[in-house]
């Protein structure tokens, strides 16, 4: 009778591994990366047919010495302390300083809508604030973090997310002040308003069913003893 109660629960175990490795699989959705140059400054283009831009994302990065932290206004004035940056993962391992990453984002020109959002898939951010290049200079629009209250942030979401506007065919830079006491990671992804939703609403679904399975897996477990 065990031997059968074991093979029932590895049987099940394999089920459910598989199927949600076939959920995430078909929920990915392919990456598209594009990248133009504006000025000296690489850029994204994003937009049109273009939805999602993820990794490898073209950013420009600074991190200083120690725990520094660098006033806002002077950010714009570090063009050369900037290093170009692409990875599938931005990671700056264990480390006191504030990392700023700089993103210029071009909007399609065949762009129907100009609302998109800056998601930093990485929820173990103590602060991080978003800024925007502007005619009167570098402007803060959202500052929140992990350890903030939950309704600092601008997007009710697991990680962090950040509404922009940008007109068809323009081109605007934005800062991204970045600390954490943990390892400091900074995925940064795009989206459309639309399509951040859509990818919000099957992650919910993802990781209710994951967790759902976790949870019966726990109740039948405790069932046998």
């Amino acid at each position: 009778l065990m031997n059968r109660i074991f093979k029932a629960v590895n049987g099940y175990r394999l089920r459910l591994a598989a199927t949600m490795f076939l959920i995430v699989i078909m929920a990915g959705g392919p990456a598209i990366t594009l990248a133009s140059v504006v000025g000296n400054q690489p850029s994204n283009t994003i937009g049109g047919d273009k939805t999602t831009l993820s990794h490898p994302l073209t950013l420009s990065v600074v991190v200083p010495e120690g725990d520094k932290r660098l006033p806002i206004d002077v950010l714009d004035g570090l063009e050369g302390d900037f290093n170009d940056y692409t990875s599938s993962q931005p990671s700056f391992g264990f480390t006191k300083g504030t990392a700023y990453i700089r993103v210029n984002i071009r909007a399609d020109p065949q762009a129907l809508d100009n609302r998109y959002v800056l998601y930093v898939d990485y929820a173990l951010l103590d602060r991080i604030s978003l800024f925007e290049q502007t005619l009167n200079g570098i402007e803060l629009r959202y500052h929140t973090g992990d350890s903030m209250p939950f309704s600092s942030r601008p997007i009710e979401n697991r990680a962090f997310a950040f509404p922009i506007l940008i007109p068809q065919g323009d081109t605007k830079s934005f800062y991204i002040e970045a600390f954490s006491r943990d390892t400091l990671q900074i995925p940064v992804q795009l989206y459309t308003e639309e399509e951040f939703q859509r990818h919000a609403l099957v992650e919910q679904y993802v990781l209710g069913m994951f967790f759902g399975g976790v949870f019966m897996m726990t109740i039948f477990i405790s069932c046998l003893y």
